[in-house]
């Protein structure tokens, strides 16, 4: 997906960061953009976040997904609604 403001992944980031101090969760962000630096640096090197590249091949990434406990968007729109159909795809 795209690495941008509208998707809210600071919000996730910190999310996960508090959610972490009570259970084991990690995270991983498949996608590039314009906000990937400053997320690398939100992250500072946590071992259970992850960021990386898009994945093409559309087994693999039916794999990744599909491997998830979850799906988290935080996103306050999505048009399509395309997020919801390729998590419920897989």
């Amino acid at each position: 997906g795209r690495l941008c403001a509208e998707k809210r992944w600071p919000m996730v980031i910190d999310a996960v960061m508090r959610a972490r101090l009570d259970r084991p969760i990690g995270l991983l962000i498949l996608g590039h953009g314009g906000a990937q630096t400053r997320l690398v640096k939100r992250i500072a090197g946590n071992p259970h976040i992850c960021v990386l590249p898009p994945e093409r091949d559309r087994i693999k990434f039916a794999t990744i997904l599909a491997s998830a406990d979850a799906l988290v968007h935080g996103g306050t729109s999505e048009t399509f609604c395309m997020v919801a159909a390729e998590a419920r795809a897989c």
